[in-house]
């Protein structure tokens, strides 16, 4: 039996388009005497639409595409996802009942097995618009006198439901299992697949041959770009086999034939930040095609610091250096430091870095404001600047340049508020949203391993000492109010899929440093650095991070679209509601114990 896995570049909305390319492929398919070919879960019309699944008119649109699969099943079996409908029936919604399916097709003969398990978490909200399967027999079909079956996505990753697709397949008498997906990239996502699958065959003692197909692309929920990395897979006796492997992000077709021999092979696993720089490079390009025919181009501010730096660096990575446009735009706070450095960025990446000095503009908008006020506030101050820059210059550059402009923040900063709304808070995209501060300089690293692209004097060494040290520049002496290499730690940890809350960190802390640093997985010599020993330094640092966070939520409700990367990032994935964060009685009480007060 040969299987053909093919890997989607499913464009959401377009469903013309997908079928035209699953079309081609079942084309090759037949070619090359593929008795099977499986496409992703939901790869007619895209995974996310939004409420587009509440139209019925979509729907019908979905639905055609299925006669047209079954006229070109002829000596094929084609599994795809797509939407299955009951119009006879009404969900708890008031609408007709809809399934997140997987449709086997063979010489124009359909039938179809629904989504089991609905995932309704993270970015997820398959409960919003889709029914579960109902109870009863697993479809299986014949090829070659095997029986196969499918599940689809979530269905493989059962261990905190009380039904297990895969072993009800299995108990029905697959011979071996197709999982067809739409599983988005994040980090450590593929390992901890290959675990599950390790998991699935210790459940059942040996795992039948299992297919794994998944889609790449870019796909988004309106506050998150999603990309699709593939990963399409095939498991024998529960191990990966590396041979059959496509590059992450490229569309293709593995064939998998089951009387060929097969050597198990591992390959090298690429780091953290080269899996995440390829993430935003996809995202980056996914935005780009999302916008169509535009074409815009991207302006940029270029403050000199390692944030603007990195985000110009992968722009130009990802759509080339003729679209890119890069302005200074100094006041009077700004160094010759930080200027030399922007203009050293944009020639070594070869985009133009115009300078447009704005004390002027600041001095006139002083004096405006000072018609209704007797004095201005040192923050009141530093954020004229701020908007001049981003609202005033930055949005209109982008109208001349016929395009759009980007958001440098990363994810410290976005969590802590560290941004002026209709200043730094804007933009069409934030590239770097879901890296911390230690990640960005990471990546920068990773961008001038073979040739300096970043200049170094924006880079730390290991103990965060800089030849240019990070600040908004928007005041004398101004310094960025983070402990590097700790605060980076504390956000991952309060915002990981599996929560550690403020009071559990206090907890850590009591245990005492080895432990601490264990639990942060923090280099001791951080806890030495910012006197973290010190009870009253520990807890007022805590206490104003978790409350800053808190009241900065309205400026990331504001903020544009971040690509997602970790396994919880700002936007869509992290649902945030605006209310005022106060000490609960664990946290007094913890307080408390740790600054020794009664």
């Amino acid at each position: 039996m040969k299987v053909a896995l093919a890997q989607l570049d499913v464009k959401a909305g377009d469903p013309e388009l997908n079928i035209q390319n699953m079309l081609n492929m079942i084309e090759e398919a037949k070619e090359n005497n593929a008795d099977i070919i499986a496409f992703p879960e939901m790869c007619i019309g895209g995974y996310f639409v939004g409420d587009s699944w509440l139209e019925d008119r979509w729907l019908l649109k979905l639905e055609k595409a299925n006669e047209i699969m079954e006229k070109a099943s002829s000596n094929i079996t084609i599994i795809y996802g797509n939407i299955a409908v009951d119009w006879n029936k009404r969900g708890f919604d008031g609408r007709p009942v809809k399934y997140n399916a997987a449709h086997i097709v063979h010489n124009g003969h359909r039938q179809w097995e629904a989504k089991t398990l609905l995932p309704n978490y993270r970015i997820f909200d398959d409960k919003r618009y889709f029914t579960p399967r109902p109870e009863g027999e697993r479809t299986l079909f014949d090829i070659k006198g095997q029986k196969g079956g499918v599940v689809i996505c979530e269905d493989m990753w059962s261990n905190d439901y009380d039904t297990d697709p895969v072993i009800e397949l299995l108990e029905a008498g697959a011979d071996f299992i197709v999982n067809i997906s739409a599983s988005p990239w994040t980090y450590g996502k593929n390992s901890s697949r290959d675990k599950q699958i390790q998991i699935l065959e210790k459940k059942v003692g040996k795992l039948a041959p299992f297919f794994y197909v998944n889609n790449v692309g870019v796909q988004n929920n309106g506050k998150n770009i999603i990309t699709f990395d593939g990963d399409s897979s095939f498991y024998l006796n529960g191990k990966k086999q590396d041979q059959y492997l496509l590059e992450a992000y490229q569309e293709g077709i593995i064939y998998i034939d089951s009387e060929a021999p097969l050597e198990y092979k591992q390959s090298p696993t690429p780091t953290k930040i080269e899996q995440k720089y390829k993430a935003i490079i996809r995202g980056i390009q996914g935005l780009d095609e999302l916008l169509g025919t535009w074409n815009p181009n991207f302006v940029i501010g270029l403050s000199g610091g390692a944030d603007s730096s990195l985000v110009a660096a992968l722009m130009v990575h990802a759509l080339g250096s003729e679209r890119i446009k890069g302005y200074n735009l100094p006041s009077r706070y700004n160094s010759n430091k930080t200027k030399s450095a922007a203009a050293e960025l944009a020639s070594h990446l070869g985009i133009s870095c115009d300078t447009i000095p704005i004390e002027a503009m600041v001095e006139v908008n002083r004096q405006l404001l000072l018609t209704n006020t007797t004095e201005l506030t040192p923050l009141v101050e530093e954020n004229i600047q701020a908007k001049i820059r981003g609202t005033s210059l930055l949005s209109n550059l982008a109208a001349i340049h016929n395009g759009l402009m980007t958001n440098n923040g990363n994810k410290l900063e976005m969590a802590l508020g560290y941004a002026t709304l209709y200043g730094d808070v804007n933009g069409a995209i934030a590239p770097i949203g879901d890296l911390t501060k230690e990640e960005v300089f990471e990546m920068c690293h990773y961008i001038n391993r073979d040739g300096i692209i970043i200049p170094t004097s924006l880079l730390p060494d290991d103990n965060y000492d800089f030849v240019i040290p990070p600040s908004a520049e928007l005041k004398e002496d101004q310094r960025d109010p983070i402990k590097f290499g700790y605060h980076d730690l504390l956000i991952e940890k309060l915002m990981d899929y599996k929560k550690a809350s403020p009071e559990l960190i206090m907890t850590w802390y009591q245990e005492g440093k080895d432990s601490f640093c264990k639990h942060l997985q923090m280099n001791p010599k951080f806890y030495e650095m910012y006197k973290l020993g010190n009870p009253n330094i520990f807890v007022n640092d805590l206490t104003w991070f978790v409350r800053t966070m808190r009241t900065s939520i309205f400026k990331r409700i504001q903020a544009p679209p971040i690509i997602l990367l970790s396994k919880t990032a700002f936007g869509y994935d992290l649902r945030e509601s605006q209310f005022p964060w106060k000490e609960t009685q664990e946290f007094r009480s913890l307080k408390n114990l740790i600054i020794g007060e009664i």
